[in-house]
């Protein structure tokens, strides 16, 4: 199985991303485009891995101890031949995948190590005369999770392995006298 570590959107802002996939299939139905349940934030993908990275995995999402916040999806491009959904480059985005990374080098996780490129995937085999619509909307980064996919039946399958939910931060209202 291959392992990787993601943000998946909640339901408005997959609704802006399927109207987003749906602009692009309405000029070019024979790309490939990912369904709704798929459409993730990867941050960090692992690869092949057994139970023992599986296990580690897990650990290394236990030494998260950040607040959840909201990143902000501010345009669409290309990344290949795939269109894409980016997100804004914030410093708590770059902060929650540092310390993702360091506590995976911790805990002896093995992961892709290029450049983080914020993105979520919309459609692969795009022609490059797709003219790609304006996006904005949040991504509410509020918890982390592990997922394996697996080929069956010739069909990609994405199964959740693990969890690790991000500090809500309250405020707290005085009463007025």
């Amino acid at each position: 199985m291959k392992l990787f570590i993601a943000v998946y959107p909640k339901y408005n802002t997959l609704n802006i991303l399927e109207a987003v996939a749906e602009s692009i299939r309405e000029q070019s139905p024979e790309c490939r485009f990912v369904p709704r349940d798929m459409m993730h934030l990867t941050m960090a993908f692992i690869g092949e891995a057994g139970p023992n990275i599986l296990n580690a995995a897990e650990e290394a999402l236990d030494l998260i101890d950040l607040p959840a916040f909201t990143a902000k999806i501010d345009s669409t491009g290309r990344l290949g031949s795939a269109a894409v959904a980016f997100l804004k480059k914030e410093a708590k985005l770059a902060e929650l995948r540092k310390t993702l990374t360091d506590s995976m080098d911790k805990c002896g996780v093995p992961y892709d190590r290029r450049v983080f490129t914020p993105h979520i995937t919309l459609a692969r085999k795009v022609p490059p005369d797709v003219i790609r619509p304006e996006i904005d909307a949040g991504l509410a980064i509020d918890r982390l999770l592990l997922i394996s996919s697996e080929t069956v039946d010739g069909k990609t399958v994405y199964r959740q392995m693990y969890q690790r939910e991000l500090k809500h931060e309250y405020v707290t209202l005085e009463k007025a006298d």
